[in-house]
Order: C-alpha cells, then structure tokens, then sequence
C-alpha cells in the first residue's frame, strides 16, 4: 500500500509541478497559499496554519516568508498583541491562488474521473485518518 501512495503522490507532483511551474511554486508553498485562500476572509495567523495543514512550523515560517518575498502575502501585526502576525493574500496572491486552485480542481476530476462519489468519500475519509496519524505520531 505505502508503495502505491508514494506512486500516485508523485504522479500527482509531478502534474501540479508542471502546471505550477510559471507561478515558481513550490507544492509546499502552494499548500500555505491555499490555505490562506480556504480561511474566512483570507487572514489566518501562522499557528492556524500550522494547525490546517499539520505541517511542521520551521518549514511553514520558511515558506511563508518565500510567498512574501514573492509579493502573494502580507505579515500584518495584531494591534492588541504583537507577538501575533496575520497573514493576508496580496491581490496577486488571491488571484494566483484562484488560478492554481482551478488547475488543481482540472487534476483532481482527471485522477477521480471514473471513481464512483461514494467511494470518493470513503478514500478521502482514510487518506485524513492517515494523515491524523502521522501529524500525531510526529508530535
């Protein structure tokens, strides 16, 4: 089963790979990215995103800071404690992560084109157990 996952992760890396490569995303980076696109109002702090993406917090400090080199985000301080940064999509950064989010969409109904809804559910379902497991686990 591991071998399987690692197969069809990759493929799926390298099709994203190949239609993010003009936006010079990374997959790490396009996760944050959306991310912050999926959060109410698009402002999320960075313990939040640590927390919807179960990714460790060194990596997602690194990445976030590429993304705002890139002019996608903005760090914004908290008025009432500025130890808090938010973090907002700049209108670049909404309107790549609005293009990126329809080519991921494009993938995803090519991988799960002939997969019945049901079964879909079921799958998805794992794949966040799993996920659950291993964010646990790492803890």
């Amino acid at each position: 089963m591991i071998r399987d996952i690692n197969r069809i992760h990759n493929m799926i890396c390298e099709q994203q790979d190949i239609a993010f490569s003009e936006y010079e995303l990374s997959i790490k980076q396009w996760e944050l990215l959306k991310c912050i696109y999926e959060y109410e109002s698009n402002v999320i702090n960075a313990n939040d995103i640590v927390k919807e993406v179960k990714k460790d917090k060194r990596l997602i400090s690194i990445n976030i800071s590429k993304l705002e080199q890139k002019g996608y985000i903005l760090r914004v301080d908290n008025e009432l404690d500025k130890r808090v940064k938010y973090i907002s999509l700049t209108e670049q950064g909404l309107n790549v992560a609005q293009d990126l989010a329809y080519i991921e969409e494009e993938i995803y109904e090519q991988l799960t084109a002939n997969i019945p809804h049901e079964e879909l559910l079921i799958i998805e379902k794992s794949l966040a157990l799993i996920n659950d497991n291993i964010f646990d686990n790492r803890l």
